[in-house]
């Protein structure tokens, strides 16, 4: 009887991490997003949308539960009770601020000023300025959590949710101005109210568990209109830069938008498209430059847009290697030189260490200095040649330099010319770099001739690119 060999395989497929909250960064074009595992993405809206970096959770940061942009620095806070800022160059937490009232829920920002919702009814602000924030006061307290906050346009007041009434407060008094008291849908079931936009006219419009999208005059207090949009909790809700679409979504999926019109003299907001874009609950939303961006259970960021009528839908794949202890220092790109048997490894102090693989038992050999000297932001892309002679490093500020391999260790080679749009691709063929862009476009770089290929100078370039013909070192 002849012999046979068995080999047992198995084989699993990780589930990808709810979405939970999103913040947008207009200014810049940047979506911040956190996950159900505390890990927290930059996604860059410019052009073709992309992953730009990511932070792991850790001990320090394990909970998520609102973010916000402020200045140019992004801010979080959850469970752990603390105000939280995180380093974009390092990908780690930068500091942290105690905050009163226990467990962080929500926060939000406007100019340099921050609030924080708090599990016990606190609002504490906080005042961004330079480099530092400092705690400046909490306003009157209230009975019970805060679900959500949104500062008005101007910073002046602070709205917030909460069971069963939406109440506004004077950031400069602190004391409460408004209570606005919601229905039940049953008698002895509590109304929750998920979410808020504040608009410049201090129109504030909720979104509560009972499914129903409520436009309230934030100057009196008052009930404006209200439209029982969903069938179960509205969970999210976004509002364009124009202040005249309004999205809403939460545990049925359905996208509702409503559109403001004019009737007479009065104006009206009236439901315009209903569609069925995500797959599970949709717990956030932004829209940016006429773009739906929705995310929720499913783990997906969903573009979405119209006309055309066009959904487009991402998750990032990650695939653990190995573990290379360096100081516990994060480690963001990685790439093999396998001519030369190299790990190189690009570190979040913007440096690239290279482990030598040839006896089995990986050993740093180099150390190259790339921040400030080459790079200018955290290395997002990291590309080695099939030859293993030549290196390229891009970093999210359109900064790409390539290095080459010598008995004596990479050196650097040259630095590409500097655009205005982020390359999203590097890819070397023999001596020739591809370059690909956030507009689609693919420029070729010959590293052997330091020049761009005749079919790049033969392509009428945009503005924002124009390579000259020789490039020196």
């Amino acid at each position: 009887m002849p012999c046979f060999t068995r080999q047992n395989m198995g084989f699993y497929k990780p589930d990808p991490k709810a979405i939970c909250v999103m913040a947008l960064n207009c200014s810049d074009g940047k979506l911040a997003l956190a996950r159900s595992d505390a890990s927290i993405e930059i996604w860059n809206l410019n052009h073709t949308p992309f992953m730009e970096k990511s932070f792991t959770s850790n001990l320090d940061n394990y909970s998520v539960e609102g973010l916000t942009w402020c200045s140019r620095r992004l801010f979080s806070t959850g469970h752990h009770g603390w105000l939280v800022e995180l380093d974009l160059f390092t990908l780690t937490m930068k500091d942290k601020w105690s905050i009163t009232g226990e467990a962080g829920t929500c926060l939000d920002s406007r100019n340099s000023q921050i609030v924080v919702g708090t599990e016990q009814g606190y609002l504490n602000i906080f005042q961004v300025t330079g480099t530092d924030t400092q705690f400046e006061k909490f306003l009157d307290k209230q009975e019970g959590r805060i679900v959500c906050v949104k500062f008005n346009p101007t910073g002046e007041f602070v709205v917030a949710g909460s069971l069963n009434a939406i109440r506004i407060w004077s950031v400069k008094t602190g004391h409460a101005l408004h209570k606005m008291v919601l229905s039940r849908a049953e008698a002895n079931k509590n109304t929750i109210v998920w979410c808020l936009e504040v608009l410049s006219d201090f129109t504030i419009v909720s979104g509560d568990s009972r499914g129903v999208v409520t436009f309230w005059d934030g100057k009196l207090g008052a009930q404006l209109e209200s439209y029982h949009s969903q069938n179960s909790d509205i969970r999210a809700i976004c509002i364009n830069e124009n202040e005249d679409s309004l999205y809403c979504s939460g545990i049925n999926q359905l996208i509702c938008n409503y559109e403001k019109v004019k009737v007479g003299s009065s104006i009206k907001w009236v439901k315009s498209v209903v569609r069925k874009i995500d797959e599970h609950d949709v717990r956030a939303m932004a829209v940016y430059h006429k773009k739906l961006y929705s995310a929720g259970t499913s783990g997906d960021l969903v573009c979405s847009y119209h006309p055309p009528k066009t959904v487009v839908d991402s998750h990032p794949k990650l695939q653990k290697i190995n573990d290379l202890d360096d100081s516990n220092i994060a480690c963001v790109k990685a790439a093999f030189n396998s001519k030369n048997n190299h790990l190189i490894v690009a570190l979040s102090n913007g440096n690239l260490v290279v482990y030598d693989l040839e006896d089995g038992d990986p050993f740093i050999s180099q150390r190259l200095e790339c921040f400030k000297v080459h790079l200018t932001d955290t290395v997002s892309l990291l590309e080695v040649s099939s030859c293993g002679k030549y290196l390229a490093v891009a970093d999210a500020e359109s900064n790409i330099v390539t290095f080459t391999y010598t008995s004596d260790g990479y050196s650097r080679h040259l630095k590409l010319p500097k655009t205005t749009i982020p390359p999203t691709a590097l890819h070397f063929q023999k001596h020739i770099l591809k370059v690909s862009y956030a507009n689609n476009v693919v420029y070729e770089f010959n590293i052997k001739s330091n020049e761009w290929t005749e079919l790049c100078t033969a392509r009428k370039k945009p503005q924002s690119i124009q390579p000259p013909k020789k490039i020196r070192k």
